[in-house]
This record gives C-alpha cells, sequence and structure tokens, in this order.
C-alpha cells in the first residue's frame, strides 16, 4: 500500500513508532487541524503505557480473519510476531491487548503518520479525497469519514463532532476487504445522491 502524496511505512517497534505518535499529534497547538476546527485527541486512558487510542490506529480486533494477509508483499512482515493471528487466527495470551480484544498490528503502526498527512490533503482539497457524514446508529452522533484513495493505497479516517468548532479523532486504518471499499462506497455514494436536487 503506497502513494506518491504519503510517508513511506516506518517498520519500528511501538515504543519508537509511538514516540512519532507523539511528535505528531501530541502538542495541541501545533496538531493539524481540519477545515480550521481543533482536533481532540483522547489521553485520558493509557493501556501499557502507551494512549488507548495509539492503539486503535496500531492494532487489529481479535475477530478479525483476513482472507488475504496484507502484509504479504511487506517489508513490515519480517519485523511483525503477530502473523501467527493473521495467517492462522492463533492468539498468544501475551500478545493480546486484552482491555480492547486486540492484536498489535505493524502494518497499520507502519502508517500512523497518514493520518496527518491525510488530513491536510483533505484541507487542501486532494482529488483523493472523499468526506461525507454519518449518523452513529448507537450514539445518534455525527461522524466525519475521509478517505484517500490514490495508486495501491486505501486509507479511512473516522471522526466525531465534538462541537460546531471542534471534532475527536476516533481511529484511522487501511481500507483492506473488499466487501468493506464496497460498503464505503456505498456509503459515501448514498450521500451525495441525497445532496442533488433529484435526490433530496
Amino acid at each position: 500500500m503506497r502513494s506518491k502524496y504519503l510517508s513511506n511505512p516506518i517498520y519500528k517497534k511501538f515504543d519508537e513508532i509511538y514516540l512519532e505518535f507523539q511528535r505528531i499529534y501530541g502538542d495541541k497547538d501545533k496538531r493539524v487541524q481540519l477545515f480550521g476546527k481543533f482536533i481532540f485527541i483522547d489521553y485520558r486512558n493509557f493501556i501499557k503505557n502507551k494512549s488507548e487510542l495509539f492503539w486503535h490506529l496500531s492494532s487489529i480486533e481479535t475477530t478479525e480473519k483476513y482472507d488475504v494477509n496484507p502484509c504479504t508483499n511487506e517489508v513490515g512482515l519480517g519485523v511483525c510476531k503477530y502473523i501467527d493471528f493473521c495467517e492462522n487466527n492463533i492468539i498468544l495470551d501475551d500478545d493480546l491487548i486484552k482491555e480492547l480484544k486486540r492484536i498489535p498490528c505493524i502494518y497499520r503502526s507502519s502508517r500512523i503518520l497518514w493520518v496527518d498527512e491525510i488530513i491536510r490533503l483533505a484541507n487542501e482539497k486532494s482529488e483523493f479525497i472523499k468526506i461525507w457524514e454519518v449518523t452513529d446508529r448507537r450514539s445518534n452522533k455525527q461522524k466525519i469519514k475521509i478517505r484517500f484513495q490514490n495508486e495501491t493505497v486505501d486509507y479511512i479516517i473516522i471522526l466525531s463532532k465534538l462541537r460546531k468548532d471542534a471534532y475527536k479523532l476516533i481511529t484511522a486504518f487501511p481500507i483492506v476487504y473488499k466487501r468493506s471499499k464496497q460498503r464505503y462506497n456505498k456509503q459515501f455514494n448514498e450521500k451525495m445522491a441525497k445532496k442533488k436536487p433529484d435526490g433530496s
């Protein structure tokens, strides 16, 4: 998964990637904004000495069952010790982020800087960005979805509306499954159709 508009994935240990996460997202005064609106990052909850959000960006649910391992052609495959989970659905107790029922994922964590870069592309109105709003069925809150598609990259960022002048970063991840791509395509197309005079 590569695009000339995004930085190369960073294949490092989670402790090192967390330092990058803090460097880019830790200082609220320097953090990227979306269309001039503040993006809140929740630093209240920590798991294994790292923020809970970091783990959401750097892990996958234990219910995930890949039919195709996304790391197959990745350099990061050589440094990932969780490969047995993706290939054989084997979960070792030491690997599990128990509080979240998730497994650390080098593939996702190596792309953690893309959140900042894709939001900047959204601000520049890049042709490779799609943005739409949805109402969360459980919370009834408005969520903003920012999807970047270029070359082999398909990546989505999900924010929630905090107030008129702020968003909260919920999660972000590469879209791997064909069915997920189809679901997000459908969401976006339906939203766009409602904006047209004949669809309102």
